[in-house]
């Protein structure tokens, strides 16, 4: 066996070897995804929802955070799924291309005595001596790739299973070893080397071509996208600085005295102009998703029935530090605060798909309250979801005072902060039981570490995309290649009937440059469907480019035309009587 074994690999050395290195590629792109899938977490301990009364379900904001995280580790691991079946498309290729050759070699030792068991033998052999080399290639590259990875995550990783890096392993290792086993199992099926099945040869290679060139560009795009939304992150007001306030009282009346005050000192303080508070997340757009009821009047059989509805706590200068136009009614004033009527604001939405007629001085019911409800007494537009996970948050939204709901935890936003530090200090120091958690921050700095895992992402989609390229660069030259020496008894027909060199060459040419055509093609169609899911899940991306796809389209179609004229070219120079026979080493 073991020498059965010998034999088939030198006889196929290069097709090993490229079996082998597929195995390395697809474990060292696909296991540190697979590794890290699950560990990857936001903080849970930002953004108390304190002040509110919650019956129904709640949200929070970081929440919807790890939703998006999860979302586009989903469409990672999908990414590294790909380079997994990428490889495995190569690896049944090319198991498949010599099985023509297998079924000879099995009958002539069958001939001369050597028994099935024998050759099923050397067979594994020849498999697991191929996946070994993969397996010891790729294996600790990935490893050690995966630790980086989770060390690299901003946020926190907590402990994962090893199941999913055990199946993306388990995969191309068992395609390795029933690929060396095809001759046997399917002796009379004919292949890649019969000319009436040629084209399905060149099928395979589209297809390779087609999935590296759509997740290659996508990745690139996303890491451009997420490098412009690092850069213009709080550009439009650099001098607005926010600090984080920790209210101590248990007690929300004492919480919204305490934040009534804070806006009359810093109102009184000179220098200080428009100070807002919101709660942790607001200006990005994240809030807490619950329940709202509308008192529509005469709506029936819609009137009070539940809607998901964003939360958010803001004040009286909050809308314009958000980024958010008062289209109808007022904004909030002092005087909504603790014990006072309770009022809220809703937004476009709400109002529109909501109410019958005009929203304001209408009642809506929130966090699904049902001993309390509020007047609307103004109507907004969204804020920008600039933050990761806003664009999970509901359509409806519903605006609370800070001040009827003080929160533990809140945001001072104070625009034109430059040099007013110490007087916004001195202003605060006397409220009791407030207290200034770390030194302010710019609103850029804020938004860059919310943004802070799309950092992560960029570079390993990218990366996964690479490793597929790769791997349909290589394998599909070897395709080709193989496509072009199971013609040669063709070629030699052809020879042998008056075809001239150049014309056989062209039509080989052709038909290569055909395939890499109908991936280039594939890729085309395929990448914008993969940018519109990246769009669900991350906030301000623009469109798909189509320009990315030209430079990598023009070295896929430049491979697959090499990897026609290198082997035709060799069969072309021989004489017709020369070509048959001719196979893959």
């Amino acid at each position: 066996m073991g020498a059965t074994a010998l034999a088939l690999l030198r006889a196929y050395r290069r097709t090993a070897l490229l079996l082998a290195a597929a195995l390395a590629v697809a474990l060292g792109a696909g296991l540190p995804v697979a590794l890290a899938r699950g560990r990857l977490v936001v903080d849970p301990s930002r953004a108390p929802l304190e002040g509110l009364a919650w019956n129904s379900p709640v949200t929070p904001p970081n929440a919807l955070r790890q939703q998006a995280v999860d979302g586009l580790f989903g469409a990672l691991f999908g990414a590294a799924g790909l380079v997994v079946g990428v490889a495995a498309l190569a690896l049944i290729a090319l198991a498949a291309a010599r099985m023509a050759q297998r079924e000879r070699e099995v009958a002539v030792r069958r001939a001369v005595g050597a028994s099935r068991r024998m050759l099923l033998g050397g067979f594994l052999l020849e498999g697991a001596a191929i996946a070994a080399v993969g397996v010891a290639v790729g294996l600790t590259p990935g490893v050690l790739l995966a630790r980086r990875l989770v060390a690299a995550w901003p946020e926190q990783a907590v402990a994962g299973g090893f199941l999913p890096a055990a199946v993306f392993a388990a995969v191309p290792l068992a395609l390795i070893v029933l690929g060396a086993l095809f001759p046997l199992f399917f002796a009379r099926r004919p292949e890649i080397t019969e000319p009436a099945d040629s084209g399905i040869a060149l099928r395979i290679p589209s297809l390779l071509l087609g999935l590296s060139l759509a997740t290659l560009a996508t990745g690139v795009l996303l890491t451009r996208h997420m490098r412009s939304l690092m850069a213009r992150g709080g550009t439009d007001a650099p001098e607005t600085r926010v600090y984080r306030l920790t209210m101590t009282s248990g007690d929300l009346a004492r919480r919204g005295a305490a934040l009534d005050s804070v806006l009359t000192r810093l109102a009184a303080t000179p220098g200080v102009t428009a100070p807002s508070l919101v709660q942790p997340g607001a200006l990005f757009g994240l809030a807490a998703a619950s329940i709202a009821r509308a008192d529509c009047g005469p709506c029936w059989p819609h009137r009070f029935r539940p809607r998901p509805a964003a939360h958010y706590y803001v004040s009286a200068d909050s809308f314009d530090a958000m980024g958010v136009r008062l289209v109808e009614g007022r904004a909030f004033t002092a005087a909504d605060r603790y014990a006072a009527e309770p009022v809220a604001i809703v937004n476009a939405a709400f109002a529109r798909e909501q109410f019958l007629g005009s929203a304001l001085g209408q009642a809506v019911m929130v966090g699904d309250d049902r001993d309390r409800w509020y007047r609307v007494i103004g109507v907004v537009d969204d804020p920008p979801p600039r933050g990761l996970g806003a664009r999970q948050r509901p359509d409806y939204a519903v605006y609370l005072s800070i001040l009827q709901h003080p929160p533990q935890a809140v945001d001072l936003v104070v625009p034109d902060a430059a040099g007013l530090d110490d007087a916004i200090r001195a202003a605060l120091a006397p409220i009791p039981g407030l207290q200034l958690a770390g030194a302010a921050q710019p609103v850029a700095a804020l938004l860059a570490a919310e943004q802070a895992p799309l950092r992560w992402f960029g570079p390993v989609f990218s990366g996964l995309g690479g490793a597929m390229l790769l791997l349909a660069t290589v394998g599909t030259f070897a395709l080709i290649r193989l496509w072009v020496l199971s013609l040669s008894g063709e070629i030699a027909v052809w020879r042998a009937v008056g075809a001239r060199r150049r014309r056989v060459l062209a039509l080989l040419l052709r038909r290569a440059a055909g395939a890499g055509l109908g991936g280039v093609l594939l890729g085309a169609w395929l990448g914008p469907l993969f940018w519109e899911a990246f769009r669900l899940w991350l906030p301000g991306l623009g469109g798909w480019e189509a320009g990315l796809l030209l430079p990598v389209a023009t070295l896929l179609l430049g491979v697959a035309v090499l990897g026609a004229f290198l082997p035709a070219r060799e069969l072309l120079s021989q004489p017709p009587v020369a070509l048959f026979g001719v196979h893959e080493d």
